[in-house]
């Protein structure tokens, strides 16, 4: 925002590219999240044989 020089197209650009690292970032760290909760409830019920 820096760079910007206060050019109001130039920060809202990069507010838009922050929230979308972001909310990249957000949906990886639930699908980590999703795939551990999924390989415990697979562990869970597949362990009685």
């Amino acid at each position: 925002m820096l760079v910007a020089n206060g050019e109001p197209g130039q920060i809202d650009g990069a507010k838009r590219a922050l929230s979308g690292a972001a909310i990249g970032y957000g949906i990886a760290v639930l699908a980590t999240v999703l795939m551990d909760v999924l390989d415990w409830i697979v562990s869970v019920g597949g362990g009685g044989e």
